[in-house]
């Protein structure tokens, strides 16, 4: 019986779906995959890109997967996506030369040879995986070359020929036989076509072999599309080769996590891993077929999927078709970078590590509205044509995404029209499925929607080891008394896709939620808007074997690049090296530095090894090396502080204990919910210290608890003893009432975002130029001589009342071409000059942009400039600005009123003053297209130097200020600190070029007591006081004997000047030992005592309680003091940790120390901590009238040199004992 075959004649992949292009031809059943090809158009020419896609049709006449990408989806499945790739790569290469030969009439270029032969090598490793049907595969092969156009064939027939002459005598006899002398003829090497022929067919004996041969000649874009009514092109081999087991992971399977010890290949290549279980039981794993690919290695974690009622077995295969294996599932990747990885997996690595490379566009700015638009209408049933016009216009005129017409520069007009295309398609949808509930498509008959349980879900598998959002989760019924399934839906607003990357994310979301719902699901919906096409996706456990394995490949390169920052070769995968995508890429510049630092020898004879050479021809050696030494010390710091994150639980870490949600999760309650900013306040329905189990930034997932509701994925702001602060990036409707259980995730390796900013310093700009000769190269910075009398008027005005250091400082920021390095000990008026530099600038029409390592920092200056200066933005997320500054956010200034994009705009390009963190700096759109006048990063001495570029790169010159004698850049690798990552960049201008520094040593702060500490520690008798009455400013209380009954308070509230200092020693006090609760979690509750006494004290004599200022360097014992003042109504005390004091200051601070040799002699350590003679001095230069150390005197100053010098300035008098 014929078949109906619809054949798409489209000229290119941009109208492949115009049905004017369809025609119908008839083959007859027994010619279906014999006589195809040549009804085929192909094109006629070869390029870099493709010459034929195919896709095949599966049963009734409905779109099946493509041939040529689901080809290289299923091959991942059938060889293996590493083999896959390596054809596709290779193919690249020789198409790519070779149609440059042609084009420059040089065909005896070695290239093309070297790539044809390494492509039909791998073809030849295929030999013992096909079935015999030689004649088949030759003749249709043998039509394929025929219909190839001449130039398609020189490069292809040329070096086969000579392979043939080598690998195949008989083929050269008969070669010899048929073309006694070579012709010109136009035809000639495609008449020669054929004596390949056979060559390839006792390579690839059966059809399978030409699906394999259409998938390299014939890579993306499609050119043809083929539809098969009832049948596919191929035999029933292929469809059961790419099909595979239809089992679901969570009904077939159970899992196991293991250790590896050591791994072997055998020589059927074959990969036995040795393993332990938690028990220490030991297990051999053998992983054949495409599992087998090396990508396993002693120290990981494997999870292994293994059939049921087999965990008890210690020897286990895994193949195509038993198991499956997860590497590291602990590591999280995102579902697109598993999609997409099957095409270029290096670019997939490389946009996990580096953000912010991509520019999104108009096309992603419709795909982000129009995906909001459809999840409105689907949700509130919304079909109405008119409703929905209105909607766009509602969605877009939102604040954000406004914003992203300024910084993208999209045109609204071209917007607008874009978004009202998918109207009809929309209220189609809803029409049919929501309002009339038609049953879906392509699912079991009467299937519907049932309702609509989610929208942008942000999902983690831990099972399977990666994340995804997705856009809708759907309740569906088969009829109305069954309960409903999850199904996952996915919407796309471009055309549909001929490479399977959007049905393979549909399959992984179905796994997503059976991993996190516990029930099976098996199928997804993908709805194609722009083509109004609905299609549904079924999981195949054999497809999804091949996501995994492609998730595994990501990860080992992810795991290898984060977790060995001394290796350097083989840490990403190999770039594709096709030179018309590779040049569009977001990537390309880190993929060109990556290939530069791991092959020094790259520059060969090559097209693309050359386009890598242009692409980095600004760089010089001392530039590459920079870039690699960042990012070696930035691995090292990741590495360090996801082993200090295990050794600093209190929990023991056990990866079967760490993936179970309900086991781990700690019970908590709704104590608060700000649904504007989408942050939820949790206390623990149980006694725990929440300081010990979760930190600022963790990524928390939230189970109900009873409710039937999906995971929500959320990231912790703040921490406190017995509460947190949570933030989602969508509002539920249940977050008001349900109890949650709250685990901490690891979504991803720990790694600083500020490597973007090292790799954007590389780039080829002016901005970039000059700064990369300052930061690398150390030219020397430029001053002018001179100033118009303008801008000297101007400074007089704003420099009153500042002292000769301060104007100094103001003077050579004027005259600075490049930077000026403000240096000011503490107290000595920093602000104040950086207050008149800011305005000085700003009255000469400039714009300033100022940055701090904290958010506190910033919000100080801007404080102090909102009363003079009034045209300031701020960065960042409203929730951690400072209230009195958050009407200066884009958020508040539209809060009442429309955003226009011209009012946006302006305000945008326009603002003067604008202020944010320096890690805000890293990845901001603003400051990626706009270059500021000046810039000034407070507290520098603070921000490690790939940190300090990002907002150097957006302005033309900078001024740093801080302090080097005080914090330095926290960092944890011993490794990375030795080599220098804790180098502000400061401090290492300051010592190459000290010309470039205005100090500032008058002190407006302390009293000549508590200056004398600091001033004999750590700055040589320079810094002085800047007046009498700062010198002589002591404290003066009224002290009532019944408030101050014990000596030790009295002493403290003493107004005489050698009492302006107190250490009250807790030596002799009975119970003086700080406690541990965990090794980075230590408490002294005798301090706390002493120290709430103390403040209790302090306000009952009259001081106002944000004159008094607490500090520690334990977190744990802020948070107990914290507590007991707030139990004790003392709720206005500031008390934090010695780093977050830094800039600070207050009447009367108090310190406690905690530390005693008996918890030296528990944790076997000492405390590095109080070693740090930086953070010391910040403690003993916080206070102006009073300062009150609380401590273990003897403990502290055994073996710390810091408190030996301490001990040497300290008079008797100073030492006040405890007796308790």
């Amino acid at each position: 019986m014929p078949k109906k075959i619809y054949i798409n004649c489209a000229k290119s992949s941009s109208d492949t779906s115009t049905d004017s292009n369809l025609k119908i031809i008839h083959v007859e059943e027994e010619k279906v995959g014999e006589e195809l090809i040549p009804e085929l158009p192909l094109h006629d020419k070869l390029n870099a890109s493709a010459i034929i896609s195919i896709t095949s049709v599966g049963y009734d006449e409905t779109i099946g997967a493509s041939i040529i990408s689901t080809v290289g989806f299923h091959m991942q499945a059938s060889f293996g996506a590493k083999f896959s790739k390596r054809i596709l790569n290779t193919w690249h290469e020789l198409t790519y030369s070779a149609s440059q030969s042609v084009k420059d009439n040089d065909l005896n270029k070695r290239e093309p040879q070297m790539m044809a032969k390494a492509v039909f090598n791998e073809i030849a490793k295929l030999r013992s995986t096909v079935t015999p049907g030689k004649d088949q595969s030759k003749k249709s092969l043998e039509r394929l070359f025929e219909t190839l156009s001449d130039q398609a064939a020189q490069p292809i027939t040329r070096y086969l020929t000579s392979l043939i002459d080598s690998t195949n005598p008989g083929l050269k006899d008969v070669y010899e036989r048929r073309y006694t002398t070579e012709t010109k003829s136009d035809s000639h090497y495609v008449k020669r076509s054929s004596l390949f022929l056979d060559f390839f067919a006792s390579t690839m004996q059966n059809p399978q072999g030409m699906a394999l041969i259409l998938f390299i000649v014939g890579r993306p874009p499609p050119l043809c599309t083929i539809r098969v009514g009832n049948a596919g092109v191929f035999d029933d081999s292929f469809e059961e080769l790419i099909s595979g087991m239809d089992d679901n992971f969570n009904t077939k399977w159970s899992e196991s996590t293991w250790n590896i010890r050591s791994t072997e290949i055998d020589l059927e290549n074959s990969t036995l891993l040795r393993c332990v279980d938690s028990g220490g039981t030991a297990k051999r794993v053998w992983l054949e077929e495409y599992w087998s690919d090396g990508m396993f290695k002693e120290g990981d974690k494997v999870r292994a999927f293994l059939p049921k009622n087999s965990s008890e077995m210690d020897e286990f295969h895994i193949s195509n078709k038993s198991g499956a294996v997860i590497l590291n599932p602990s590591s999280v990747v995102g579902v697109n970078r598993i999609s997409n990885g099957h095409f270029c997996t290096r670019k997939s690595v490389l946009m996990e590590i580096f953000k912010g490379f991509d520019k999104p566009g108009l096309k992603t700015q419709v795909g982000i509205i129009a995906h909001k638009m459809f999840q409105r209408a689907v949700k509130e049933s919304i079909s109405d044509e008119d409703t929905l016009r209105k909607m766009i216009l509602e969605i877009s005129k939102n604040v954000e995404f406004v914003q992203n017409q300024y910084y993208y520069d999209i045109d609204p007009v071209a917007l607008n029209s874009e978004l009202q295309s998918f109207v009809k398609a929309i209220a189609k949808f809803v029409q049919n499925f929501l309002s009339n509930r038609n049953p879906l498509p392509g699912v079991v008959p009467s299937t519907v929607i049932d309702r609509v349980l989610a929208v942008e879900e942000e999902m983690i598998s831990e099972k399977f080891g990666f994340r995804g959002s997705i856009d809708m989760t759907m309740g569906v019924k088969v009829d109305a008394d069954q309960k409903s399934t999850l199904m996952p839906f996915e919407l796309k607003t471009g055309k549909v896709s001929q490479y399977g990357d959007h049905i393979a994310q549909v399959m992984l979301y179905c796994l997503l939620l059976s991993s996190n719902n516990h029930e099976s699901c098996e199928r997804g919906l993908l709805y194609y808007c722009g083509g109004d096409e609905l299609k549904a996706v079924d999981t195949k456990m054999n497809e999804l074997n091949g996501l995994l394995r492609m998730r595994n490949e990501v990860t080992y390169y992810l795991h290898r690049f984060f977790d060995d920052p001394e290796a350097c070769d083989l840490l990403l995968p190999g770039p594709i090296k096709n030179m018309k995508i590779c040049r569009q890429c977001p990537q390309m510049l880190n993929c060109c530095l990556r290939q530069k630092i791991c092959d020094e020898a790259f520059i060969r004879d090559s097209p693309w090894d050359a386009m890598l050479e242009a692409e980095l021809w600004h760089l010089n050696k001392e530039h590459v090396q920079y870039v690699n030494r960042w990012t070696t010390w930035l691995r090292m710091e990741g590495t360090e502080e996801r082993m200090r994150g295990r050794r600093n639980s209190n929990i023991d870490y056990d990866e079967e204990e760490e993936h179970s949600t309900e086991e781990c999760g700690i019970a908590m309650s709704v104590q608060q919910f700000k649904e504007n900013s989408r942050v939820l306040t949790l206390a623990p329905l149980s006694n725990v210290n929440l300081i010990q189990m979760f930190s600022p930034y963790d990524q928390v997932l939230l189970n109900g608890i009873g409710e039937r509701t999906l995971p929500i994925f959320a990231t912790i702001i703040t921490v406190e003893l017995q509460q947190i602060d949570v933030q989602f990036s969508r509002c539920c409707e249940f977050m008001h009432s349900c109890d949650f259980l709250v685990r901490r995730v690891k979504t991803k390796p720990f790694f600083d975002s500020t490597i973007t900013t090292v790799y954007r310093l590389m780039a080829s700009n002016t901005i970039a130029n000059r700064k990369r000769q300052l930061i690398i190269d150390l030219d020397e910075p430029h001053f002018r001589i001179s100033l118009c009398s303008e801008i000297v008027q101007k400074m007089k005005l704003f420099c009153k009342g500042l002292n000769a250091e301060q104007k100094s400082a103001i003077v050579k920021t004027m005259l600075a071409d490049d930077y000026v390095l403000i240096k000011g000990f503490p107290g000595s008026g920093k602000s104040s000059a950086v207050i008149a530099l800011i305005r000085t600038f700003i009255s000469n029409g400039n714009s300033v942009l100022v940055c701090a390592y904290t958010n506190s920092a910033v919000d100080h200056i801007l404080l102090k400039l909102k009363t003079h200066i009034t045209d300031i933005l701020r960065l960042g997320p409203s929730f951690i600005v400072h209230p009195d500054i958050r009407q200066f956010t884009l958020e508040a200034i539209f809060a009442n009123k429309e955003p226009r994009l011209d009012e946006v705009a302006e305000i945008l390009s326009s603002t003067l003053l604008v202020g944010c963190t320096c890690t805000t700096a890293t990845m901001h759109p603003l400051l990626r297209k706009r270059t500021f006048n000046l810039c000034i990063i407070d507290e520098a001495t603070l921000a490690t130097e790939a940190m300090s570029i990002g907002p150097l790169l957006a302005a033309e010159k900078f001024v740093l200020v801080g302090d080097p004698l005080q914090l330095k850049p926290l960092v944890q690798s011993e490794r990375a600190r030795k080599q220098g990552m804790d180098i502000s960049l400061f401090s290492k201008l300051e010592q190459k070029y000290p010309d470039a520094v205005v100090t500032l040593k008058r002190q407006y702060r302390m009293n000549r007591e508590i200056c004398k500490l600091s001033n004999q520690m750590f700055y040589n008798g320079e810094l002085v006081a800047a007046n009498d009455e700062v010198a002589n400013a002591f404290l003066n209380v009224t002290v009532d004997d019944d408030v101050a009954e014990e000596p030790w308070v009295r002493r403290c509230l003493s107004s005489l000047p050698e009492h302006a200092v107190v250490f009250l020693d807790t030596s002799n006090c009975k119970d003086n030992s700080a406690t541990r609760q965990g090794i980075a979690h230590v408490e002294n509750k005798l301090e706390v005592d002493l120290v709430v006494k103390l403040c209790q004290t302090f306000s009952k004599s009259g001081l106002d309680d944000d004159e008094i200022g607490v500090m520690s360097i334990f977190k744990t014992q802020v948070e107990c003091i914290r507590r007991s003042l707030k139990s004790s109504g003392s709720n206005g005390i500031e008390v934090n940790t010695v780093d977050q004091y830094q800039g600070k200051d207050k009447d009367v601070i108090i310190v406690s120390f905690v530390w005693t040799k008996e918890l030296k002699r528990k944790l076997n350590t000492t405390c590095h901590l109080l070693k740090n003679a930086r953070r010391v001095n910040v403690a003993l230069t916080r206070a102006r009238k009073k300062l009150i150390l609380v401590g273990h005197y003897n403990d502290l100053k055994a073996d710390n040199p810091v408190f030996e010098n301490l001990h040497n300035i300290l008079s008797e008098t100073q030492i006040f004992p405890v007796m308790l």
